[in-house]
């Protein structure tokens, strides 16, 4: 008999990691527009259930009961040997408390491939050093990335051999 309660990917005090469903929709993208606001590569809100259940995509929320703290976007794409970090997004009220580390440790565990690569701002120090702390290492720049001109630095971390299967395709 399936069970209606989630697979947690991570936990921590009363935050829990869980995959976003359909349901988070609007969650997310408010907070997305609150931290992202015109990022060309945002989540198209008509298709937010179109992106999570593509199996290039895993989507993760942190929640404290029904409210959605953070998420993160992951995406595969074409046989590149690194799983992409699209998104990390914490609310304004939850950052500096531990969401962000937990959401990344999330997303290092539910990565298919061997390898997972993010760009982070060059002003944004806070994310990283969190980064740093958590395994990754600065391989490189993006010239031109950001809307202000500014470079991307890009960190990739070394996870170790994988199956190439998603998490949430394996029967418990």
């Amino acid at each position: 008999m399936p069970s209606d309660t989630p697979h947690i990917l991570a936990e921590e005090g009363d935050v829990r990691v869980i995959l976003a469903t359909p349901n988070d929709a609007q969650s997310v993208l408010a907070l997305q527009d609150l931290l992202f606001p015109g990022d060309p590569n945002a989540l198209p809100a008509d298709r937010f259930g179109d992106v999570i259940a593509h199996e290039a995509n895993t989507v993760l929320v942190a929640r404290r009961n029904d409210a959605v703290l953070g998420f993160l976007v992951l995406r595969d794409r074409g046989l590149r040997p690194w799983t992409g970090v699209d998104f990390v997004g914490v609310a304004p009220e939850a950052q500096g408390k531990g969401v962000g580390a937990l959401l990344v440790k999330a997303g290092c565990k539910a990565a298919r491939r061997p390898v997972i690569r993010l760009f982070v701002h060059p002003d944004n120090h806070r994310a990283q050093s969190l980064y740093t702390r958590l395994g990754f290492r600065q391989t490189g720049t993006r010239k031109d990335n950001y809307a202000d001109g500014a470079d991307a630095i890009i960190m990739m971390k070394w996870l170790g051999p994988r199956s190439f299967r998603r998490d949430r395709d394996r029967k418990e």
